[in-house]
């Protein structure tokens, strides 16, 4: 049944948490307890496993949030009846007690009626006329007299006793029902403290069944893409290291090889050389003139020239063979080294952006739950159009409780990249927008803490702006008074640093931020002196 045209998920929340009477209305519609529970519980979808090779846990994980909606309805059932029960308890325990009071006031009452019965009311007679008091003695009317005033005293003490008796049942009907008064309202109160838990527990439950499949989904899905980044920078460098082995053998077996054809040629060439000389010579011996042997020295001298020559244009032609393959594996290797970097830097930037949209998916789910669309709008359209003013952001933040982590989540950005936009604009520590600050005052020997409404000032390094440090100064309540640019050679720069030191940590020139943009990155630096 589609609950939607009834209300919403928080509209069934607050029936079920405030009206009694709730579930008695909705089973007029056919509504039944269950309907609402499936209802009013979030449904987590499942992301998408971005390596195929990882083991599907969706079904496993919906499977226990099932289990887990039905323990909870299974426990809130058990709950409204032990109520009920209870309540039955409490109201057969008020009627025994209704009928033992009225046991009780008439036996009262019987008692009176017997009372009645054997100590009848006194009727005082009715005297007679006295025609002739003559005729009467005196002790006659003093008897006669005596007579009248003991009944009148008898009438007198049986009314007393009839009032006192009445006021005892008067008041012990109204202690009987104070009593019983006091019991319905323990035990309503009773009642409704134990719905309320309840109510709580099974929240709490809901939410952090809810918050923990959201953070396995997140975990799950950041540990995929880190894995699979790892995967195709490892495949990526493996397939580098296998081409480039494979080409330098490749270029080892051919260098190998022109170092052996050249070997063979210059072998070849001395031994045509010897085996010429070897002629000229026998030639030489053969001559029988001088101008034949001149002739054959001549020949020999050319000979051996040309095989000088020959000899080193090889070895000129063996140096530029090996200068050209050296520079063509150098050039393979540096193209392999590319090519490489290129791939782990892809690699990088798909891990960053899948991370980036984890994040951001994660951001929206948090900000669905506390800012509208509209809201969302207005928000990113302020602080584009006051970026050059974080002042002015930060006053709206304060004003409408916009937090730095709300921030980061509208605009889509790291929450380090908002918090260090507001520092370097001197906003200092001790807003929403940056966190805490360290309300401490003192000497080494002599920390103290500051209270409200004691008169010091206490100064923090809050980032560089080119050879200055920026200096925030605070007041007893931890609030921002100015800001200014402090020279760190001086020694009034080396004496607040080490002060600095003492109180919160040591702080040097090394770890302080360079000051930089909210939505850009690095930039010019925001901020002033005060």
């Amino acid at each position: 049944m589609d609950l939607s045209v009834f209300g919403s998920p928080t509209d069934f929340q607050w029936g079920l948490a405030n009206d009694p009477n709730f579930l008695n209305t909705a089973a007029l519609y056919g509504i039944s307890y269950q309907d609402i529970l499936n209802y009013i519980t979030p449904q987590v979808q499942q992301p998408t496993t971005l390596l195929t090779n990882q083991p599907d846990t969706s079904a496993q994980e919906a499977e226990a949030a099932r289990i887990a909606a039905e323990r909870a309805a299974e426990a809130a059932y058990y709950e409204e009846e032990r109520r009920r029960l209870e309540a039955e308890e409490a109201a057969r325990r008020a009627q025994e007690a209704a009928l033992i009071e009225a046991e009780r006031l008439a036996e009262i009452r019987r008692l009176e009626e017997a009372q009645a019965i054997y100590y009848p009311p006194v009727v005082e007679p009715t005297p007679e006329p006295v025609y002739n008091p003559v005729y009467y003695y005196a002790s006659d009317g003093a008897a006669f007299l005596d007579q009248t005033q003991r009944n009148s005293y008898e009438s007198n003490l049986q009314a007393i006793y009839v009032a006192q008796q009445q006021a005892a049942i008067a008041a012990q009907e109204a202690a009987a029902r104070a009593a019983a008064e006091e019991q319905a309202r323990i035990a309503a109160e009773r009642a409704a403290a134990e719905r309320a838990a309840q109510e709580a527990a099974a929240r709490a439950a809901q939410e952090a069944a809810a918050r923990a499949a959201q953070e396995a989904a997140t975990r799950a899905a950041q540990e995929a893409a880190a894995k699979a980044a790892q995967e195709a920078a490892t495949r990526a460098a493996q397939e580098a290291a296998a081409k480039a082995a494979q080409e330098a053998a490749a270029k080892a077996a051919a260098d190998e090889a022109a170092r052996q054809e050249a070997l063979r040629v210059a072998e070849e060439q001395a031994k045509a050389a010897a085996a010429e000389a070897e002629r000229i010579a026998k030639e030489q011996q053969e001559a029988k003139t001088a101008a034949e042997a001149a002739a054959l020295a001549e020949q020999q001298r050319i000979a051996q020239e040309a095989a000088a020559k020959a000899a080193a244009e090889l070895a000129a032609q063996q140096k530029a063979a090996e200068e050209a393959a050296a520079k063509v594996a150098a050039e393979e290797a540096a193209k392999l080294a590319a090519e490489k970097a290129a791939a782990e830097k892809a690699a990088a930037e798909q891990a960053a952006l899948q991370n980036t949209e984890v994040s951001t998916q994660t951001g929206n789910q948090t900000m669905a739950s506390r800012f509208t669309p509209e809201e969302e709008a207005a928000i990113v359209d302020y602080v584009v159009s006051n970026i050059n003013n974080p002042t002015a952001i930060q006053q709206a933040a304060a004003q409408y409780g916009v937090t730095a982590q709300d921030l980061a989540n509208v605009l889509g950005k790291p929450l380090e990249t908002v918090q260090k936009y507001f520092l370097d604009a001197g906003v200092p520590q001790g807003t929403l927008l940056t966190g805490d600050v360290q309300r401490t005052f003192g000497t080494e020997g002599n920390i103290t803490q500051l209270d409200k409404g004691e008169d010091f000032v206490v100064e923090k390094a809050i980032g560089m702006q080119g050879d200055k440090i920026l200096v925030q100064a605070y007041d007893a309540y931890g609030l921002p008074t100015s800001t200014r640019l402090a020279d760190p050679n001086t020694s009034e720069g080396k004496g607040w640093l080490q002060a600095l030191g003492i109180v919160g940590g040591a702080i040097g020139l090394s770890n302080l931020a360079t000051t930089g943009s909210l939505l850009g990155g690095t930039g010019t630096a925001v901020g002033g002196t005060g």
